[in-house]
């Protein structure tokens, strides 16, 4: 989910209007998260789709060759059209980084007292995030796939940027992939290339 307060600075930086960025947003996560976004997309144009020259559309041909021009939309693909990598490099910067926030834990309990886990400034935390990954969707996967193994095995209790900052996930790595008893310690990677 995007944050509103990325969301009008994202549609400028990109200069793509509302209607542009869902559907450039829905064919995203259709490529690279789940095709059944296809389906939403088809009940977007069902329920708000323009009626031009007898058929439902959800953005003008002369909008798509635009998307085209400036380099976030190519033709391909099951929906006739899919996005960039320029696009999904843009996009993938804020959505991978809010994924982890968002699973990072928000508490912790030392002494019985609630500790939060979470704070600073959550545009800089998705940054260095997207950074130390180097926007990397497999590395992305297997820090999540880390996250989850420490959280599992009660090995939180910093703050994220200290989590982050301190490569503690490397150390958490290297036993998630020696736990043989976990299913976790699969690496991500190879899952997907065999």
């Amino acid at each position: 989910m995007i944050d509103v307060k990325q969301y009008i600075p994202f549609l400028i930086k990109l200069g793509i209007t509302q209607e542009e960025f869902l559907l450039l947003y829905l064919l995203y996560l259709a490529e690279y998260i789940d095709t059944s976004h296809f389906d939403l997309l088809g009940a977007y144009i069902k329920h708000f789709g323009k009626d031009i020259d007898g058929k439902r559309i959800m953005i003008t041909e002369a909008e798509k060759a635009s998307l085209v021009q400036r380099g976030w939309l190519q033709k391909g693909g099951a929906a006739g059209y899919t996005v960039t990598p320029k696009f999904a490099n843009h996009f993938s910067n804020m959505d991978l980084g809010e994924e982890f926030i968002c699973s990072y834990p928000a508490f912790t309990k030392i002494n019985n007292i609630n500790i939060p886990l979470i704070s600073g400034n959550r545009q800089e935390i998705k940054k260095a995030y997207v950074t130390m990954i180097a926007n990397s969707l497999s590395e992305h996967n297997e820090m999540l796939a880390d996250l989850k193994y420490a959280i599992t095995h009660n090995l939180i209790n910093m703050k994220i940027t200290n989590y982050l900052s301190s490569h503690f996930y490397k150390s958490i790595r290297e036993m998630r992939l020696k736990d043989t008893s976990d299913p976790s310690t699969i690496n991500f990677n190879q899952m997907i290339n065999k």
